[in-house]
């Protein structure tokens, strides 16, 4: 129980240079929060070679990640993430180092640095799906989209937001067919999820 293979851990700079750090991952810590709208984590890396001026690090780095859990069928990660923060960097001799990467997904990069301003008007729904989706005004994600169909009609302008800011903008106002607001915008494992909180109630019990 609680056993994870981690298949792949490989950093990829902007020109293309990579260097798989599997075998010098310490611990990894992944992230998943249904009020946060992208997964986020850490890896401390243990290295006897000097990897952050080899590459070099600019901070454009990407984290490809490939996680299994033999226990499960189903929630294995393999996505590409990037790395924005590097920490705690200590010297342990003369040639080991230990450090720690956080990263995000790549999403939320591209959210750091779009801003969107234009008119929405559409079903709340239809909204987050563009948003998500769109290669000029959204998310650009690749990654499947969860959607629960709301029952009303938004209008509302987006002014020099960013996708995530419109996007929580429309989960505010929209309701479900019972009526209930409380949708929510995140990201999991399987792709991000505009679901409201009374159907996540009605989901299975797994524990």
């Amino acid at each position: 129980a609680g056993e994870v293979l981690i298949n792949k851990a490989k950093i990829v700079t902007r020109n293309g240079l990579g260097q798989d750090i599997t075998s010098q991952i310490i611990a990894i810590q992944i992230f998943e929060d249904i009020f946060s709208p992208f997964i986020t984590g850490s890896i401390i890396v243990r290295q006897s070679f000097d990897l952050i001026n080899l590459l070099p690090f600019a901070g454009e780095e990407k984290l490809e990640l490939e996680i299994t859990t033999p226990s499960l069928e189903k929630g294995n990660i393999k996505s590409d993430f990037y790395i924005y923060k590097l920490t705690d960097r200590e010297l342990l001799g003369d040639k080991s180092v230990v450090y720690q990467l956080h990263f995000i997904s790549t999403e939320g990069i591209i959210d750091m640095n779009k801003k969107v301003s234009r008119v929405f008007g559409d079903r709340a729904d239809k909204i987050v799906e563009y948003l998500a989706k769109d290669e000029i005004n959204g998310l650009q994600t690749t990654k499947n989209v969860k959607v629960e169909e709301s029952s009303n009609y938004l209008k509302f302008i987006s002014n020099f937001w960013s996708p995530t800011k419109a996007i929580q903008f429309a989960s505010n106002g929209a309701t479900n067919k019972n009526k209930s607001p409380s949708y929510l915008f995140f990201e999991n494992r399987d792709g991000f999820n505009f679901v409201s909180l009374e159907t996540l109630y009605g989901g299975n019990v797994y524990q």
